[in-house]
């Protein structure tokens, strides 16, 4: 797969004329199903669910069950894009219940890999890490070289997620290089993309900005709004972390519209989060307390209970600068209580850090040991 959109599109499109010219209704249908696929590559969400789910139902007519699969696992795929875990888990169970009941393993493979991914979103990566291993066995097994390189992506991410870097990073970098000997431009991109946030979250903010300004690049050259809006956010907040708020500001609300362009919610959400980092760290507390509370009620809604925890953390360090310490207390014990379920160390120790200093300033010696201790 070498991402070139524009010259397939072409190539089925006229394709396609050509089956309706002889009224070959599967020939038809399979350059729709393939054109809607491509779509989805775009970004372009909306016209490829009317694509793919006209060609669903028409293969459904013809009696074509595997091609009918497909078609729900892009469907499926587009609705976990857009933060729709819950449609997408239905739809994507579905659909690897018909490959299996066709025999088809590699579409059930694929299938697996999509709701592993569904899982890594709702930061549940203890299940994510062992649908996605199980995929990519089937993959090896099968000998589908690309399938293999998507899990290991994947992977790799929850690894990052996790802030196991070291290991991220040895697999993602295993990945990308797959990903350069299959020709997939895309996959390889992302991959630098998720190496870039790595080294951004290591400090290394020259490395990272050279990598995801030229991981950026090749989205933007490809095609891919999502990647290269993503690559927008990453870079912003690298600015951000160099206390460069006014470009760090006009970068991230360029991303976040690209965002609500792509109509990406989690991308949205986690702009907002970073303006209203900013804002906290400029002291404009009102605002960035209605912002993060925003925020969170996104984050909540699509599913995403890392996001929702970190606003929550921001949110009760405003608390603590403002000297509420009751209820900064009772909300960084909840974010420091939701880092625990989902396993982000990082998130737990920056809580049990704030909790210690609030301890403190209450002169509360014994206690804010104990949590300072626990952030170490």
């Amino acid at each position: 797969m070498q991402n070139n959109y524009s010259e397939a599109t072409v190539v089925l499109t006229d394709a396609r004329a050509q089956f309706v010219e002889i009224g070959n209704h599967l020939g038809t249908t399979e350059c729709s199903r393939s054109l809607g696929d491509i779509l989805i590559m775009q970004n372009n969400y909306s016209e490829a669910t009317a694509m793919l789910t006209d060609a669903r139902a028409k293969l459904i007519e013809i009696g074509d069950r595997s091609g009918a699969a497909h078609c729900s696992r892009s469907l499926g795929e587009i609705l976990r894009t857009q933060n729709n875990y819950s449609e997408a888990n239905v739809v994507l169970t579905d659909a690897q219940a018909q490959f299996i009941e066709i025999g088809s393993r590699l579409g059930a493979a694929h299938c697996s890999r999509s709701l592993g991914n569904t899982l890594m979103m709702q930061s549940n990566y203890s299940e994510a890490t062992v649908v996605l291993t199980d995929a990519r066995a089937k993959f090896i097994e099968i000998g589908d070289h690309l399938g293999t390189a998507r899990c290991s992506q994947s992977l790799g991410e929850i690894l990052q997620m996790q802030n196991n870097y070291s290991e991220a990073t040895t697999m993602l970098t295993d990945a990308r290089a797959q990903f350069i000997e299959i020709g997939d431009r895309l996959g390889a991109a992302q991959c630098s993309k998720s190496l870039g946030d790595i080294l951004r979250t290591q400090s290394n903010y020259s490395e990272a900005t050279a990598i995801l300004t030229d991981a950026r690049a090749q989205f933007i050259e490809i095609g891919d709004r999502l990647g290269a809006a993503q690559c927008s956010r990453s870079l912003g907040e690298i600015l951000q972390m160099q206390s460069n708020y006014s470009e760090a500001t006009a970068m991230l609300t360029d991303a976040r519209a690209q965002f609500i362009e792509i109509g990406n919610r989690s991308g949205v959400a986690q702009c907002s989060q970073s303006l209203g980092e900013i804002l906290r760290m400029q002291s404009n507390y009102s605002e960035a307390t209605a912002i993060f509370t925003d925020a969170r009620a996104e984050f909540i809604e699509i599913g995403d209970r890392l996001g929702a925890a970190q606003c929550s953390r921001s949110l009760g360090e405003i608390l603590q600068m403002q000297s509420n310490y009751s209820e900064a207390t009772a909300i960084l014990t909840d974010a420091r209580a939701q880092f625990i379920e989902i396993g982000d160390r990082s998130g737990d120790a920056e809580c049990s850090v704030s909790l210690g200093a609030i301890l403190l300033s209450q002169g509360n010696y014994t206690e804010a040991e104990k949590h300072l201790v626990h952030a170490r």
